[in-house]
């Protein structure tokens, strides 16, 4: 009861009050999709960028690889043929040194 001694029904909101506060709802909601979308192509653009980036790190890479595989094989050839002179370099030494020792003459031994 109010201060008259009538019972107050509580207002109720108009059709249009309803109709608009729908569509205040609705204007907020789309407004945040817009913000969450245009945030979400943001993203993406930058995705894209550093995929990009990746993709030309990864083709340099190759290259780089394929250069060092290459100079690895130049290296290992080097060596093997620094391996295969050195190997005769010292056939060649025993051989000599062998020889040297069959032409010395033996120190005459003691008692004989």
């Amino acid at each position: 009861m109010n201060g008259n001694g009538h019972d107050e029904k509580p207002k109720r909101k108009s059709r249009l009050d309803n109709i608009e506060a729908a569509q205040r709802l609705m204007i907020k909601d789309h407004e945040d999709f817009r913000r969450e979308h245009k945030n979400l192509l943001r993203a993406q653009v930058l995705l894209q960028d550093a995929q990009k980036d990746s993709e030309k790190k990864i083709r340099e890479l190759a290259v780089a690889q394929a250069k060092s595989e290459k100079r690895m094989d130049t290296i290992v050839a080097e060596l093997r043929e620094l391996s295969q002179k050195t190997d005769e370099r010292i056939a060649a030494m025993t051989s000599a040194i062998g020889e040297l020792v069959r032409r010395w003459p033996l120190p005459p031994q003691a008692g004989a």
